[in-house]
């Protein structure tokens, strides 16, 4: 009876091992590396050169900001929510102010805009990130922005204030005739007598309470009014402490980290190179 064996492994083909040629050599790599060190060495320098350079004339950015204080009605509540003097700004004030702008730089800065409404404050603010050397630019931008939204903020103002107005001075003119009608009849009381007398006194009471309940009306209307606040808005952008954006000091590190990886590729392209010339003149 026939003994079955288990069947053995099919062995790889030849090729399917590396040969030395396809393996990286550590020591050829650096060999490549010392050749061209002054290539290297010049790539690195000029790099972190470029990184300083750019570091220097970047300069320090802050953070410049604007609180609005919206107004109030007569009853205190908002002439508009945050929400939408935010939405006024975000996309109706600096739209426009992006699409006059001659500058290019300006427009840019502009573009940058960020309005905030932190919760619960009934405050807007208004910021952006500058360069501190564009600091008048940015006075000017925050200007723009102040001058249209307050021109819109009065409109809301005087159409609430505008009924009120025109109460005031009903009442002012009712006060006027009253007064008049009062000296008209205590003209006539001092020459009156007997039962006409006693008549003129009696309108002239009737005339002192619809005085004092205008009076009071005009008084509580003149409150209304007096209780109404305009928005505001700071005329001059306030400077953050602390620096925005990336650091000088980081920008040299990336610059010195980057020139040396560009130094070792500008090293192993250059010996590519050179042996392509080689083969080609062989």
């Amino acid at each position: 009876m026939s003994q079955r064996h288990p069947s053995l492994p099919a062995l790889p083909a030849a090729d399917a091992y590396p040969h030395p040629q396809d393996e990286i050599d550590l020591v050829d790599l650096a060999v490549v590396l010392v050749r061209r060190w002054r290539l290297m060495l010049v790539v690195a320098v000029l790099a972190i050169v470029l990184g300083c350079t750019a570091a220097w004339l970047k300069g320090a950015s802050f953070e410049y900001s604007a609180i609005v204080d919206i107004g109030q009605r007569s009853d205190g509540a908002l002439l508009d929510t945050p929400e939408v003097i935010q939405a006024t700004i975000s996309n109706s004030i600096v739209p426009a102010v992006v699409a006059n702008a001659k500058d290019q730089d300006f427009r840019r800065m502009a573009a940058g805009i960020k309005v905030d409404v932190p919760k619960g404050s009934g405050k807007v603010i208004v910021k952006v990130v500058a360069p501190e050397a564009k600091a008048a630019e940015v006075a000017e931008l925050f200007a723009q922005i102040r001058q249209q939204l307050l021109a819109v903020q009065k409109e809301r103002f005087n159409l609430q204030a505008k009924p009120l107005e025109v109460q005031l001075d009903a009442r002012q003119e009712e006060l006027a005739q009253l007064r008049q009608q009062m000296e008209d009849l205590g003209n006539e009381l001092a020459g009156a007598s007997g039962e006409a007398k006693l008549l003129l006194i009696d309108r002239i009471s009737r005339l002192q309470d619809l005085q004092r309940t205008a009076q009071r009306e005009l008084t509580q209307l003149e409150i209304s009014l007096a209780r109404m606040v305009e928005t505001r808005m700071s005329e001059v952008p306030q400077q953050s402490f602390k620096k925005e954006g990336t650091s000088r000091s980081l920008i040299v590190v990336l610059a010195t980290v980057l020139g040396g990886v560009l130094a070792v590729f500008a090293a192993f392209t250059a010996e590519f190179a050179a042996r392509v010339r080689d083969r080609l003149s062989a």
